[in-house]
């Protein structure tokens, strides 16, 4: 897995090796955006399976409505997890703490020092 810009160095006998940066395609027909404000993970020996869902309320419900499902190899999930960490590392050096949640966000501020 490659950031955008970057350049993979991997190869079977696992020595770095520089590997050219992969030509990306768009599909025929208009590509869709999916918002997701919950997610599940599976683990099998085999892969990882990720769940993304939003949570809405159907008939008087509180329901997950399906979304989308990434299916990945372990190692690719764990490539995966690195390229996120540091795309939410360098966020939160160019625009600050993300707080995981509102009311986090809230306490995190009322136990500041006044300055």
């Amino acid at each position: 897995m490659t950031r955008k810009h970057e350049v993979a160095k991997e190869s079977q006998d696992s020595v770095p090796v520089a590997m050219a940066k992969p030509k990306w395609i768009s599909q025929a027909g208009p590509l869709s955006s999916v918002y997701a404000n919950q997610v599940e993970m599976h683990t099998s020996n085999w892969d990882v399976k990720i769940r993304f869902g939003e949570a809405i309320i159907a008939e008087g419900e509180h329901v997950v409505e399906e979304k989308a499902r990434i299916v990945m190899s372990p190692q690719h999930t764990k490539a995966f997890l690195a390229v996120l960490t540091d795309t939410v590392r360098r966020y939160e050096a160019a625009f600050g703490e993300i707080p995981l949640s509102p009311q986090a966000a809230r306490v995190a501020k009322s136990t500041e020092k006044p300055q």
